[in-house]
Parts: C-alpha cells; structure tokens; sequence
C-alpha cells in the first residue's frame, strides 16, 4: 500500500470516530454526570481510536493504529467492519 493510500485510510477511520463523538446520545451524557443511567439500546456499537491526538505526517510511508470497539447494547454480537471509500487528502 502507498503512503497515500495508509493516510487516506488513517484519516477516514479519524472521521468516524469523530462524527460517532459529535453525534454521542445525550440521554447517556445525563447519565455521566450522576443521573438515572439510560436503559440499555437493543445495538449500539462504538468505536474510537487509542491515541486520538497523534498527527499523521504527510510523507510518512506506513501508518497503524488500534481502534477499540465497544458494545452498548443489550446483547452481544458479532460485527463486520469495512473501508468502503477513501477520503479524499484535505488541502
């Protein structure tokens, strides 16, 4: 894979992850600050990176990082994850 192609993935997976932060429930914020904790949804699945403040430079060659998952939902289950676009490079 070209080091475009790892940034590309890099910066999509960064774009999930903060849309699925700005989008949060706040039913479960409530439940954060010492309220009545929500009843459990029948699926909700999230997902963040480990170290979400590392920059990516534009020349580097290969880029990995871990993304944890984490079920919310009333029962376990098993999920698929895929690519199924690579963003454009900003500027």
């Amino acid at each position: 894979m070209t080091s475009k192609k790892i940034i590309r993935t890099g910066l999509y997976i960064f774009l999930v992850v903060l849309a699925l932060i700005l989008f949060q429930r706040p039913d479960m914020a409530n439940a954060e600050k010492g309220g009545e904790p929500p009843a459990k949804p029948d699926r909700l699945i999230t997902m963040a990176v480990e170290y979400p403040g590392v920059k990516i430079a534009r020349d580097v060659d290969e880029v990995s990082m871990d993304i944890i998952f984490h079920n919310r939902g009333k029962s376990d289950e098993n999920v698929n994850l895929w690519i199924a676009q690579k963003p454009p490079w900003p500027g």
